[in-house]
């Protein structure tokens, strides 16, 4: 979030001051999500524990990949060899409804405990794109079926699901 605050003088300084909110979903929004096809899902964890062990449909980039040198073109770079796995998004990027860098990205490791799914947002974040958010649970929450959650992040609406500014 960007805001500015007015000055002592009553005035818009033009100091733009930056505040990131992260965003976390449950295991029946990340449930959603998957059905749907209408996020880029990124698994944070290494190469080797993605193919041991990941959630279905789920891409890989590995959060040790990335550092503040390389993770622009990384992620610029990964984004756009993958978003031809969704055709949807895809065709409102081609269709200049969607910026890419407002594609929808849901990151996730191996549990709350793990914090590589937060450090991969941060690096998406940190490369420009802007729609992440994270699913702590990850894999340990996402393979235990006693998991139930009945909270609505999003609403049955496919109206305005890529609106930025949806209520």
């Amino acid at each position: 979030v960007h805001y500015v605050r007015l000055t002592n003088e009553n005035v818009w300084s033009f100091d733009v001051k930056t505040l990131v909110v992260y965003c976390d979903l449950d295991r029946k929004q990340m449930e959603k999500i998957l059905k749907s096809k209408d996020h880029i899902v990124i698994n944070a964890l290494s190469k080797e524990d993605h193919e041991n062990k990941s959630i279905p449909d789920s891409l890989n980039l590995p959060v040790g990949s990335l550092n503040p040198n390389n993770r622009d073109e990384k992620v610029k770079e990964f984004i756009e060899n993958n978003i031809k796995k969704y055709p949807e998004l895809e065709e409102l990027i081609e269709k200049n409804k969607l910026d890419i860098k407002d594609v929808p990205i849901v990151t996730y490791c191996a549990e709350k405990e793990c914090n590589a799914s937060k450090e991969l947002a941060t690096h998406i974040i940190n490369a420009g794109y802007s729609n992440v958010v994270e699913y702590p649970g990850g894999i340990k929450e996402w393979f235990d079926d006693s998991s139930d959650d009945d909270e609505n992040f999003y609403d049955d609406s496919e109206e305005d699901k890529y609106e930025l500014d949806h209520k």
